[in-house]
């Protein structure tokens, strides 16, 4: 199985109970969008393949936001408090690393 393929279905599976929460805002916008219009029965009949692509497009986008923005991971039921505690502990590292690094450019130009 190839790499990118294998990445593809490991990100879907991450975020596919956030695409289950968010159809319905997807669908939501798509509704808001479409009473905009006028459109002829038709017509309507005729975009139901290109709303559904459209909704699943939203839907996606808004739960890989949700799951690569720390706070908004509730929202999809994903809650990422592993990754602000990997933020805390290398902002923490850095601060307590950063005289050494200091010390070291002074070295250096010295």
């Amino acid at each position: 199985m190839p790499t990118w393929f294998a990445t593809a279905i490991h990100n879907a599976a991450i975020v596919s109970f956030g695409v289950y929460l968010d159809q319905t805002l997807a669908l939501s916008i798509l509704r808001g969008a479409l009473s905009l219009m006028t459109l002829p029965d038709w017509a309507c009949v005729i975009l139901i393949p290109i709303g559904y692509v459209a909704v699943l497009a939203m839907a996606v986008g808004i739960a890989w936001f949700c799951y690569k923005v720390p706070p908004f991971g509730l929202l999809i039921g994903r809650p990422q408090w592993h990754i602000l505690a990997r933020n805390r502990r290398k902002k923490k590292y850095q601060q307590k690393s950063s005289p050494l690094i200091r010390n070291q450019q002074k070295n250096v130009t010295e």
